[in-house]
């Protein structure tokens, strides 16, 4: 039995070479000053905000700058004596001018009567000359009384929509909520999808709507120009976050473009389309050719939407409402596979309803068992398609508003588009089920058949987009290009057996509750795309909390990286990371028999006031912390990490190529019945400072 008490007695700081830098940059990001990273994951700038405990400074009169003589209390001055000797040179602001000491009462700009206001007179900058470490430098200064906070640069992550996003206008983007579906992904153009349409003539690339040109589309000239397929094409996917029109749900999606002949529709299939919209109807009802072209396409896995028809006058051709239309009631039990019928919904007396009121019933389904008899109970979900912006038929630059079922179906379209792009797996079964328990029990029709969850007129609902993609991931998993965030408030469910990768340099941000509970035959895989590159890891930030085992996490900056918040880590891989386990800021995780290993820098790595549990409280598994670059577990200010076994054997600390154990400035490391590859362990495998 070993008891290792480690003690930190002198200030540590960040040494000068800080390595290979990164600058961190976010499109949607602001900092008031530039922040890197560097190899071991630590993040450095030059901007710090602070805040006196007392009165220190009293500048009047608008003076921003402050000098050492400003300075009224002497432990503070000592303080910035030993910050710039350890950090170097800095200058001093006051970070609201205009505030003088004693200030607490404002004025309220409505009633003109004072209220109370908080003295902000005490805040100030420092702006160092050179980048040093934030961590090291908050640490630093939350050892003394004197600062009631210390922060590193201000920044903000803008909650960003496309620049032609105007949810006034477009009520349908807000219904599906499609600025949250765009926080997860906005599409790619690796995943193609075909409108099979009618078109305007047009032989040059100038006679196509702006909203259609560029790379985004693959065109044939002598059809695609404008008319009802331009339109159908704009609702899909046109130009988005361009400054001018409407944005599209498809946003970064490809559109391919055929007429409506069953041989164009086959085309599309040759030049790779994932998912075909069909916004119109055979009026000759199921006709062979088209019926086994529809069965070819579900069978090779390619998605197909259709829409389900709209007032009587638009399906007087085929009978009177309820009629069944073809492509949308194609359903194929001999292959599990059919195609997704789409009605509309309105916005009518301030509530979504089905259809648009004032026409009278649109189409719906003329019997009510979609289990077994599909055809004829063919609506399956439903989208908005009514007073819809869209793309003027007649012009290459005008806008107008549309309905009808023609628009609906390509909502759907591009969110499997947008489902696609992430789950490139994604086949018709799937699709399916994920809009089947994503969608939303919207309007006043009655949902009462298959176990209450289906109506004749809304199918399983109206989709949203955002539910839709959670769920892709959740069950599914995929790949993502952009940082994916579980917003406050929040649980995300990550199922046994899901894989997650992420693009170099994106992250698992959780503000809410992430849930990532495997077992021992089926883990939960956090990885990056590709071959190379690191990605973020997951970062639980304040308030946050989470729950993984069983989970394998690899390839990251930080495996996990947990400010002020304390998740729950069993049974987990994190290898091939910076460090695997970064506890910072009063964050004390439990962790239970975790594989540590094989990580570049730390297995385990705590800063202030971070004490994770590491002991096994009985369980026969225990933390083994191995082969790692540097320090097994490496803790500074004010940390107090239990590693103590609970039998006679516990967690495994060895072969890592710094120290097993390194604390410095006040921490105790607490370490009974660890396995140190000898016993007893030489001396110089721990470093107390």
């Amino acid at each position: 039995m070993i008891r290792l008490i480690l003690i930190l007695v002198t200030i540590f700081y960040c040494i000068t070479s800080f390595g290979q830098l990164k600058k961190i940059t976010h499109p949607s990001e602001y900092s008031e000053a530039e922040i890197f990273i560097n190899e071991r994951g630590e993040k450095l700038s030059t901007v710090f905000r602070i805040k006196f405990a007392q009165k220190t400074i009293d500048l009047r009169n608008g003076k921003k700058t402050v000098q050492e003589e400003d300075i009224s209390t002497e432990g503070v001055k000592k303080i910035f004596k030993k910050l710039k000797a350890n950090f170097g040179e800095f200058s001093i602001e006051k970070q609201f001018p205009a505030s003088n000491y004693g200030d607490t009462i404002g004025t309220h700009i409505i009633t003109k009567k004072p209220v109370a206001i908080k003295d902000l007179s005490q805040f100030v900058k420092l702006r160092f000359k050179n980048i040093v470490c934030i961590d090291s430098v908050i640490s630093f200064l939350k050892e003394s009384p004197l600062f009631d906070a210390v922060y590193g640069p201000f920044a903000a992550v803008l909650l960003t929509n496309p620049n032609d996003f105007k949810p006034i206008e477009q009520w349908e983007l807000v219904k599906i909520n499609a600025p949250g579906a765009w926080n997860i992904t906005t599409g790619s153009q690796q995943v193609k999808i075909g409108i099979s349409d009618v078109w305007g003539s047009g032989n040059m690339p100038e006679d196509i709507h702006y909203e259609l040109r560029g790379d985004k589309f693959e065109h044939v000239y002598t059809w695609w120009a404008k008319g009802h397929g331009s339109q159908v094409a704009g609702v899909a996917g046109c130009l988005t976050n361009n400054n001018q029109g409407y944005a599209s749900l498809g946003y970064d999606a490809k559109l391919i473009f055929s007429l409506i002949n069953p041989d164009y529709i086959d085309s599309l299939v040759d030049r790779g389309a994932k998912i075909i919209n069909c916004s119109w109807y055979n009026p000759f009802g199921d006709q062979e050719d088209l019926r086994q072209l529809i069965f070819n396409c579900l069978n090779r896995g390619i998605i197909i939407t259709a829409g389900a028809g709209n007032d009587q006058e638009n399906v007087d051709e085929i009978g009177t409402i309820p009629v069944v239309p073809y492509p949308a009631a194609y359903n194929f039990p001999s292959i599990g596979k059919q195609v997704i019928a789409v009605t509309a919904t309105s916005i009518y007396n301030n509530s979504e309803t089905f259809g648009w009121p004032p026409d009278g019933d649109w189409n719906y389904s003329p019997a009510t068992d979609p289990i077994n008899d599909s055809t004829n109970s063919f609506v399956d979900f439903a989208a908005p398609g009514v007073s819809i912006p869209v793309l003027d038929a007649t012009s290459i630059n005008g806008y107008t508003l549309a309905s009808g079922t023609s628009l609906s179906a390509p909502l759907v379209a591009a969110l499997l588009g947008l489902m696609h792009s992430i789950y490139p797996e994604l086949t018709p079964e799937t699709a399916y089920t994920i809009l089947k328990n994503t969608s939303e029990k919207v309007g006043t029709n009655d949902y009462n058949y298959v176990n209450n969850t289906w109506s004749p007129r809304m199918g399983y609902g109206r989709i949203n987009a955002y539910k839709a993609l959670k769920y892709t991931l959740e069950n599914y998993g995929g790949t993502l290009t952009q940082s994916l965030t579980i917003p406050s408030g929040e649980t995300w469910n990550f199922q046994p057996g899901v894989t997650v990768k992420f693009a170099s340099g994106t992250s698992l941000i959780v503000n809410g509750t992430l849930n990532a509970v495997g077992n021992s035959n089926n883990s939960i895989t956090f990885t990056r795309s590709g071959t190379s590159g690191t990605w973020g890891g997951i970062q639980f930030n304040s308030g946050s909390s989470g729950n993984l085992q069983y989970c394998d996490i690899y390839y990251a900056s930080n495996g996990i990286y947990a400010y002020n918040s304390s998740p729950t880590i069993k049974h987990c891989t994190l290898e091939n990371n910076g460090t695997a386990v970064y506890c910072d800021y009063f964050s004390s995780p439990v962790l239970v028999g975790n594989n540590i290993r094989y990580n570049t820098y730390y297995g385990i790595r705590t800063n202030s006031y971070s004490s994770p549990n590491l002991t096994d409280n009985g369980y026969p598994g225990s933390n083994v912390i191995r082969n790692n670059g540097s320090n097994g577990l490496y803790s500074t200010y004010n940390c107090n990490p239990n590693l103590n076994g609970y039998l006679t054997y516990g967690n495994s600390v060895f072969n890592n190529s710094g120290y097993e154990v390194a604390a410095l400035y006040n921490c105790t490391v607490y370490a009974e019945r660890v396995y140190w590859g000898s016993c007893p362990p030489p001396g110089g495998e721990f470093y107390s400072y």
